[in-house]
Order: structure tokens, then C-alpha cells, then sequence
């Protein structure tokens, strides 16, 4: 079993280009400001480790755990993240742009002002997390589960929520522009001030009450 220079953030970075992390015990460490573009972590243990502004381009991350890891101001851009934990994780002025992450687990994250453009996330996990500011672009997001979390001040737009969950969600002044949420559940949201300009929704949507200006009807049974 390889031996993984946990004190040593030179060699341990060697180790990682190398091919040495994928399937490994990488709990605990510390990469700040690393370049770890192009590395496969896939089924690997980050729990707990400082990767803060790092750069992760081109990573396969599916079925690691990122769980309470320091992720703020990391660059995730082109990475694959399929059934990847990163719940009470730090994912802060992180950026993760035409990527997928599918299945992945961010209940209980803190993502200050994350921004995620041109990737899917379908059935992904956001259950308490903090949203707040958060700027999502151009995503799949369906069956999706935000239930409460703080969406408030958000940015969804032009994208696909098909059955997403917002039950006991903060979505104050958030903007669902050019959006899609058809069978999407808002009934017990806080939706005061959200913005639904151009957003189509169908019979299956619900509202906490009448739906909101500017949304337009489009019934989709095919659902």
C-alpha cells in the first residue's frame, strides 16, 4: 500500500499526478493553491482536508467524499463529480463550469456565491444547504432535492428544475428567469420577491398560492 506523504504537500502532489489518487486515504490533508487539474480522485477520501483555492480542472470525482473539506475558490471547470459527497463542505466563490454532478450530496454545504454554468445536475442533493447568492446558468437540475435550504438572493436561470423539490426553501429575491420548473414543488417555499420572468411551468407545479407575475403556463404531460 502506498505510503501518502501527508506533511508533505510537494511530494504529495508527485504522488497525485503520478496516478495516486484515485481510491485513496487523502483525509485530513492540506492543498492550498494547489494545480491539481487533470487528476482522477475517483471513490477517494478527502474528508476533512484544506483544497481552498485550488485548481481542479479536468478531475474525475465521482464517488469521492469531499465531506467538510475547504472547497471555497476552487475552479472545478470539465470534472466529473457523479455520486460525490461533498455535504458540509466549503464550497465558497467555488466555480465549477460544462461538468456534470449527477447523484452528488451538497446537503449542508455552505456555497456562498457558487457558480455553476453549463453542466447537469440532475437528482442532486442540496437539503439545507446555504445558497444564498449562489449564480446557477444554464443547468439540468431536475428531481433535484433543495428542501430547506437558502436560496435567497439566488440566480437559476435558463435552466431545467423538472421536479425539483423547495419545500421550506428560502427563495427571497431569487431570480428563475428563462427557467423550466415543470412538476417543480414551491408549495411550502418563501418565494417573497422572486423573480419567474419567462419561466414555464405546467399543471403539476405548485405554488404556495396563485403562480407568480410573469411565469407562462405550458402544460407538459409528458412528464
Amino acid at each position: 500500500m502506498t505510503t501518502i506523504p501527508r506533511n508533505d504537500p510537494s511530494k504529495l502532489l508527485i504522488l497525485l499526478k503520478e496516478g495516486g489518487g484515485k481510491e485513496a486515504d487523502l483525509k485530513n490533508v492540506i492543498l492550498k493553491g494547489q494545480d491539481l487539474s487533470g487528476i482522477s480522485f475517483m471513490k477517494a477520501d478527502l474528508s476533512a482536508s484544506d483544497l481552498s483555492d485550488s485548481v481542479m480542472v479536468g478531475c474525475q470525482l465521482s464517488f469521492a467524499n469531499f465531506s467538510g473539506t475547504n472547497l471555497s475558490n476552487v475552479v472545478f471547470d470539465r470534472s466529473y463529480a457523479h455520486h460525490t459527497s461533498f455535504s458540509h463542505a466549503n464550497l465558497s466563490n467555488a466555480r465549477m463550469e460544462k461538468g456534470f454532478l449527477n447523484n452528488a450530496d451538497l446537503s449542508d454545504a455552505t456555497c456562498l456565491h457558487l457558480k455553476i454554468k453549463d453542466l447537469t445536475a440532475i437528482r442532486g442533493k442540496f437539503v439545507r444547504s446555504n445558497l444564498r447568492g449562489v449564480h446557477f446558468e444554464n443547468l439540468g437540475l431536475s428531481l433535484c432535492d433543495f428542501t430547506g435550504a437558502d436560496l435567497s438572493h439566488a440566480t437559476l436561470t435558463k435552466s431545467r428544475l423538472h421536479r425539483a423539490t423547495f419545500l421550506e426553501c428560502d427563495l427571497s429575491e431569487a431570480d428563475f428567469g428563462a427557467s423550466q420548473v415543470y412538476g417543480a414543488d414551491f408549495s411550502k417555499a418563501s418565494i417573497s420577491r422572486a423573480r419567474f420572468i419567462g419561466c414555464k411551468y405546467d399543471r403539476a407545479t405548485r405554488w404556495p398560492g396563485a403562480p407568480p407575475e410573469g411565469a407562462i403556463f405550458e402544460e407538459k404531460p409528458d412528464l
